[in-house]
């Protein structure tokens, strides 16, 4: 799994919102205002995990 702290480092705020954004809109993803950046990101990661999708 992405570190998030690491990935940030390496690719920055943008980039991070910048996937976050596609991912959610085709995937039709709700979200809580109050929700990190952080925490969509974790969220993104789990959903996206090889093994959740191989099932």
């Amino acid at each position: 799994m992405l570190d998030f702290e690491t990935f940030y480092k390496n690719h920055g705020e943008n980039f991070i919102w910048d996937i976050l954004h596609i991912w959610e809109r085709d995937n039709r993803v709700q979200h809580a205002c109050s929700m990190t950046l952080e925490e969509r990101w974790e969220r993104f990661l789990r959903a996206t995990e090889p093994t959740r999708s191989a099932a």
